[in-house]
């Protein structure tokens, strides 16, 4: 059996939905735009510095602080219910990942967003998929990444589960995923901009096989 790995923001759906969903959380509750208007020089100096863990983490404590772990999942549930998040697919992703489960290849989203939001994202696409996301800790009385799956530690984490192996095609929109598409025999580059694809091809050269898709945006989209 094959296994096909699919990132998840701007690949399958087309946005950021760590991003989206904390801006929401932040926007609706007058107590967190404050504190998050407070931290603006602490998140400037993570982004300056690449920090982008730490810069991930301090948002979504700020989004996250005073929630328990119960009442986050249940906040993810309403936030996606309220999105509705099939109307964001990309048509073309979800032809993609039906037809690489139809013909029996494990398909495998791995995601810098969190575990949570994923895998609720990834059951209204189709339930056979195996999510590996970013999993969460609590501190401080907010939560925070305990392991961020973004660049290589997507294939570390891969690695962990065993499911590394064997993979051979890889999509995704960005640079950073270069790791894991190190590791697929074949790459599919989704929307991916002229540097982006310079990129892609330096590092992986005859390698493998690289296509470069354009996918439109879903309809209805909200």
């Amino acid at each position: 059996m094959s296994r096909i790995l699919f990132d998840l923001d701007k690949t399958i759906i087309d946005h950021d939905t760590v991003t989206r969903f904390l801006l929401r959380r932040i926007g609706t509750n007058p107590t967190r735009l404050l504190l998050a208007l407070l931290m603006i020089p602490a998140i400037a100096v993570l982004i300056a510095s690449k920090q982008r863990t730490r810069t991930s983490s301090l948002l979504l404590w700020i989004g996250t602080v005073s929630i328990t772990r119960g009442s986050f999942e249940d906040a993810v549930d309403r936030y996606l219910d309220s999105l509705d998040p099939t109307a964001r697919l990309f048509p073309e992703a979800v032809t993609a990942v039906k037809a690489h489960l139809d013909q029996g290849d494990e398909v495998i989203v791995v995601t810098a967003s969190a575990q949570q939001i994923a895998e609720r994202i990834c059951r209204t696409l189709d339930s056979r998929i195996t999510v590996v996301g970013s999993t969460l800790e609590r501190r401080f009385g907010g939560l925070v990444s305990a392991e961020h799956c973004y660049g290589e530690h997507k294939v570390s984490m891969l690695k962990e589960r065993r499911l590394s192996s064997g993979v051979t095609r890889a999509y995704s929109d960005s640079a950073s995923d270069l790791p894991m598409l190190q590791i697929a025999e074949a790459i599919t580059g989704v929307n991916m901009d002229d540097i982006t694809r310079r990129k892609i091809r330096g590092a992986v050269g005859a390698a493998a096989p690289t296509e470069f898709v354009e996918w439109r945006k879903g309809p209805n989209k909200r």
